[in-house]
């Protein structure tokens, strides 16, 4: 069974993998990413879940966002739409408070 997950890492059970349902290996692996990151941070009322990958890959298909699009330093950028990762609004709060303060310490 192809996962999110191994089709990131370029494998399938199979064997390599070009492209997941018409999108690009680059695309998925750009798109996991800073979902991943997203999810290790500490103070998040409710981790982000895995279900909530494909919405948000489908909301940045719709605005013909690229792979390069997506490569972000979560310390300088936020990622985009990054709000549907959340599952609730105090969560994205915080996380774009702590963007913010990471993105002055850096500057």
């Amino acid at each position: 069974m192809l996962t999110m997950r191994s089709a990131a890492c370029g494998t399938s059970g199979d064997g390599p993998v070009k492209d997941v349902l018409g999108i690009k290996q680059s695309f998925v692996r750009a798109a996991l990413t800073p979902f991943f990151e997203i999810r290790k941070m500490p103070g998040l009322n409710k981790e982000s879940s895995t279900s909530q990958t494909p919405d948000w890959m489908k909301l940045l298909l719709i605005e013909n966002l690229t792979a390069e699009d997506l490569r972000t330093d979560l310390g300088h950028n936020l990622p985009k739409l990054n709000g549907a990762l959340f599952k609730n609004e105090q969560d994205v709060n915080l996380f774009e408070r702590l963007a913010f303060l990471t993105r002055g310490c850096r500057a």
